[in-house]
Parts: structure tokens; sequence; C-alpha cells
């Protein structure tokens, strides 16, 4: 089952966060000021699919590889969002060191402008340029917002991927969204990534959950 949970806030989001250590070194940026500010509760059990149901889930989503090798795990993204955005700032050098491939799959929960962005990446004869063109020109708080311009054009096709893979997010947490998201190869689900855990977010994602 989905491993052990604690309640925070996320995006605007009341979310359970599976439990990480509790060591949390500083980060300066804005985001990750904000995701130390995500409360921690005494953690309980809320496991709602299996591990081969979650790895049967995601292997419908439409998504794309960021990286050069086999994907470590999947990661569901908004393109406004900022944690997510956090995401992306701690896995650029170790993508492109070669030390980190993973599975991007754009969902839309934050606004309708999220629906928008997320479709025109997956509209896009390759995806990664889109998403990492988003990430590069992101705008920060108080806006909040990838920095694809709206104006790209958006297939029928990939709107109707945006929505199956909101409905996969949602269907991992009991019909709950928020991102990011984590999912590891032999389905241990994340929600959420509290500040100064990305190398034991890494930890647990590659050796299946164990802690």
């Amino acid at each position: 089952m989905i491993s052990v949970f604690t309640t925070g806030l996320l995006c605007g989001f009341a979310v359970d966060v599976v439990s990480a250590s509790s060591t949390q070194g500083p980060v300066p940026s804005l985001a990750a000021t904000a995701l130390s500010q995500i409360s921690k509760t005494p953690s309980m059990f809320v496991g709602y699919l299996s591990k081969p149901a979650t790895v049967k889930l995601v292997s419908t989503v439409r998504g794309f590889v960021w990286g050069h090798g086999k994907p470590q795990f999947t990661v569901f993204i908004d393109p406004n969002c900022v944690f997510c955005h956090q995401f992306y700032k701690d896995a650029v050098p170790l993508v492109e060191s070669g030390k980190l491939t993973v599975r991007v799959v754009p969902v839309a929960i934050l606004e309708q402008t999220s629906f928008t962005r997320a479709a025109e990446i997956l509209s896009a004869r390759r995806p990664l340029t889109w998403y990492l063109r988003n990430e590069r020109h992101f705008v920060m708080p108080p806006i909040e917002q990838g920095g694809l311009s709206l104006k790209l054009p958006v297939s029928a096709v990939a709107r109707s991927d945006v929505s199956h893979n909101n409905a996969i997010i949602r269907r991992l947490d009991q019909n709950h969204a928020a991102t990011p998201t984590f999912v590891s190869p032999s389905g241990v689900v994340q929600v959420g990534l509290p500040a100064g855990e990305f190398s034991g977010l890494l930890k647990m994602m590659r050796s299946g959950g164990a802690q």
C-alpha cells in the first residue's frame, strides 16, 4: 500500500504528504521558503491503492522523459505550480550531469491557464522543449505562473491527454490532487516536497520507498 503520510498544505490544497526525514536545510528561494512552512502532524496510514494498482494506473498517463537514461520516477507537475518549479530547479544539475532521469506528466489543478499551458506542452512535437521553456521563464510569487505565452497551438488530443492525467492524479489519492506528486517505479507515492528534502526524495524513489 501507499506509504506513511502526514497532513500539510500545498499549492492551496489540503493534502496528505508522505513523511520525510526531519532534517531541513535552509533554502533561500521563495518557493523553498513556502515549502518549509508545510505543517507536520503525527503520521497516519492512509494508503489507498496497492502498489501494483498504482503502477498500472500510472502507466496510462501521457508525459515525456527528461534526461538520458531510464526514468527513475514519475512526477506530476502543474505548469503554474511554484513547488513544481522548485523541483525543476533542484533537478536541473542532476539531469544535466546524467545522474537523474524522470518522466514528467503535466496536469492542471491550479487554474484555467494551467490547463492551457499543460496542453501546450503536450501539443508540442518535443514536449520537453516547451516544459523547459515554461520553467526557465517561470514568474515567481506573488503572480506565480508558468512562462509559456498561452498563444501556442493546442491539439484536441493534448486537451484529452491533460484531462486524463488530471483524472489519474486524483485517483492516486482518493480524489485529491496536489503538485508535485511523485511515483516510484514500484508504486510508492509521495505528494509534495518539503524544503531541503530533495536528496531524501531521490533516495526513497530509487529504493522503492524503503526508509
